[in-house]
């Protein structure tokens, strides 16, 4: 189902040297990492050789920013959500659907199409590009919703729909499916405060401009790392969505194995152990301690 050249953007991590900066993957080779780092540094100190380069870095310390209790924190839950994203990659990749039909084709396409908001979202996220974030964790949350209300309808019905019916059941802001399969998760709260980010509500202006007595003037927040981990909290919730919106669409359709739902009196419900959950809990938790004690 995937392009056989794909290549990740989730795991890049900016480095800089004065006035240069660069990206490198997180589990690049640390050899390489080193050789790369080391022509910056010739480049800009003007040393005549790469080995001299390499002699003035070899003994500096990795960046202390991801020893601090917020990047931990952030690392976290990015990891989390990694994890959980490549388990439903490879569910995708593997599933073998009973019938392909035009509902099939509508569902497995836009969770293919998943992977790129999420690769983007990382990136945002990871360089604490806050309102651009939200904007795609919107994006992602209106797919999701997509897929299952588009999971409704057999494929008789959804060829005899009429243009006017098809842009009702279809629209982004119709979420009431997504509340029945998900009663406890607020969803309506979270669309619209997912909404509010996106377009900039008058009420989310203090979220990057704040007034300052110190140098009485007005101050705009360009770079939060606490803003950062709201984004990758609305992602976690976003993967939880993710997951149980997969299993209602591919239930009847493809045989797959339950995690995020459980069957009850032949009804699809949440299940209440899913791990997405109690992660989510305990990353609140961590958060909250950090705001009171940093």
């Amino acid at each position: 189902m995937f392009d056989n050249f794909y290549y990740s953007i989730h795991n890049l991590e900016r480095h800089s040297l004065s006035n240069l900066y660069y990206f490198l993957p997180d589990d690049l080779d640390e050899s390489l990492k080193n050789d790369i780092k080391a022509a910056f540094v010739k480049y800009h100190m003007g040393y005549k050789t790469l080995e001299i380069a390499k002699n003035k870095i070899k003994n500096l310390n990795p960046s202390l920013a991801k020893k601090e209790p917020y990047n931990l924190l952030l690392e976290d839950i990015l990891n989390t959500v990694w994890q959980a994203k490549t388990e439903f990659r490879k569910n995708l990749d593997n599933l073998k659907l009973k019938e392909e039909t035009v509902i099939s084709l509508g569902l497995t396409s836009t969770f293919i199409r998943l992977e790129n908001s999420y690769e983007s979202l990382f990136f945002l996220i990871k360089n604490q590009f806050f309102f651009e974030s939200v904007s795609i964790n919107r994006l992602i949350f209106e797919q999701l919703n997509y897929c299952l209300n588009l999971s409704q309808f057999t494929p008789e019905e959804y060829e005899n729909l009429s243009f006017n019916q098809m842009k009702s059941s279809l629209s982004p802001t119709n979420i009431k499916n997504l509340k029945n399969i998900l009663p406890e998760s607020e969803i309506g709260k979270f669309y619209s405060e997912l909404s509010e980010f996106a377009h900039i509500d008058m009420k989310r202006v203090r979220d990057y401009l704040n007034f300052s007595e110190k140098v009485n003037d007005y101050l705009i927040t360009l770079k939060d790392i606490r803003q950062s981990i709201l984004s990758a909290m609305y992602l976690l919730k976003n993967t939880e969505i993710h997951g149980a919106v997969f299993e209602y669409c591919f239930y009847n359709l493809a045989d797959i194995k339950l995690k995020f739902l459980k069957t009850q009196k032949e009804k699809l419900v949440l299940n209440p152990k899913r791990r997405t959950k109690t992660k989510y809990n305990n990353y609140v938790d961590r958060y909250n301690k950090l705001l009171i004690l940093l």
